[in-house]
């Protein structure tokens, strides 16, 4: 198997070495701080926000209805970073986990899905089938499986869409209820439709509905000093170490929006974003009450994702980088090859298009998951996937 996953990257890497070059640079060039809102610059902003945005983006998708719409846009929206993301850190916020983060495991996406229907109006819940999370939405009295993480749903003859209930007591092979145009990659395929998923399923001794946590207010605004300036999505790579219940993980694989606050500016503000590392060469601030000076020029990086960030300068004489953790599929299919500037009507708010530098980029793992929409698929490597298949 791993022979087998070798040749594969070998295979598809000429295809995807092209690799996103360009980013956005806002600046405020105006003489006063100002306050902006997040949306302003392409990020999501309340419920009403979003679900606008699935059912005008999605409106002639195969998949008709808005519920299948959250499912399609959770899919394109999300991406495998092969680190967990407790509840703790999204804090059950739909749009702090779209913008900052985008990732996650089965269990977070199942209860993201789940939160924006019900968000929609329908009545929703989440299966721990131990090993697998799915979420569940009730149309017209039946309760319905659309997975976001294997991309898939399933469809019993003479029954329709199922839910678990009805799965976990179907007994033919699931090879024959899988829905095979739902949008997949080489991995969602074999695990959409692998001997593996269908026994999380049907072994109900151990399946069971979980919480969803409750929903929280992050707000959208943020203090947005003079000639300071915001660039994004950029890949700056250096080994992030997370802490989490299961001990500690390191991420390489992730996009960021560095806001760059000028020399001399002091004062306190707030991102509404995950907050994971600061640069300077002499200042000082306090982030949550915790201090950190540089004396010298240095990096230093957060292991504690928090999305509660008060931020307090006390003395800049270098100027500071901070680096947010941002969701890089919100950005990355409108900085294609003719990227377009964002238009503001403050005109001191000014937007270009600036090039990355290779070592900004993201990394070849990473761009196969932002390419999950059947790259794979479409270079007909269907014998490889036969290979690997449960």
């Amino acid at each position: 198997m791993r022979l087998a996953t070798v040749l594969l990257y070998l295979l598809v890497l000429p295809l995807i070495m092209h690799s996103q070059r360009y980013a956005y640079k806002i600046t405020n060039q105006g003489t006063t701080d100002k306050i902006v809102d997040l949306t302003s610059f392409d990020f999501f902003s309340e419920q009403r926000h979003l679900i606008d945005f699935i059912n005008q983006k999605y409106h002639d998708e195969k998949y008709g209805e808005d519920y299948q719409r959250a499912w399609h846009f959770l899919i394109d929206y999300t991406w495998s970073s092969g680190l967990p993301l407790p509840d703790n850190i999204w804090k059950g916020n739909i749009t702090l986990f779209l913008n900052s983060f985008g990732w996650g495991f089965c269990d977070t996406k199942a209860k993201i899905l789940a939160k924006i229907w019900s968000d929609m109006g329908y009545e929703s819940r989440v299966w721990n089938l131990e090993g697998h999370f799915v979420p569940e939405v009730l149309v017209n009295n039946k309760w319905l499986v659309f997975d976001p993480t294997y991309h898939v749903f399933y469809s019993i003859p003479s029954y329709g869409i199922a839910g678990v209930e009805e799965l976990s007591a179907y007994t033919k092979s699931f090879d024959c209820i899988i829905d095979n145009d739902s949008p997949q990659n080489i991995w969602t395929k074999m695990m959409g439709g692998g001997k593996k998923t269908a026994r999380y399923y049907r072994t109900t001794e151990n399946n069971s509905i979980c919480e969803v946590p409750s929903k929280t207010v992050v707000l959208p605004w943020f203090l947005f000093p003079a000639n300071a300036s915001l660039t994004f999505p950029i890949y700056p790579g250096f080994p992030l170490i997370t802490e989490n219940k299961e001990g500690s993980s390191v991420l390489k694989n992730y996009a960021a929006l560095k806001l760059h606050i000028p020399s001399t500016w002091t004062g306190e503000f707030s991102l509404p974003l995950v907050c994971f590392a600061l640069k300077a060469e002499n200042a000082s601030l306090e982030m949550n009450d915790k201090m950190y000076i540089f004396e010298k020029e240095a990096l230093k990086t957060i292991n504690h994702f928090n999305a509660d960030n008060i931020f307090k300068i006390n003395s800049n004489t270098s100027g500071i980088d901070l680096y947010f953790l941002i969701n890089p599929l919100l950005f990355v299919h409108k900085l294609g090859n003719d990227p377009k500037p964002i238009n503001f009507t403050d005109n001191n708010l000014v937007c270009e298009i600036v090039s990355l530098p290779i070592s900004q980029r993201h990394q070849l793992l990473f761009l196969v998951d932002l390419n999950k929409r059947g790259l794979l698929r479409k270079i007909g490597l269907n014998l490889i996937y036969k290979t690997l298949k449960y």
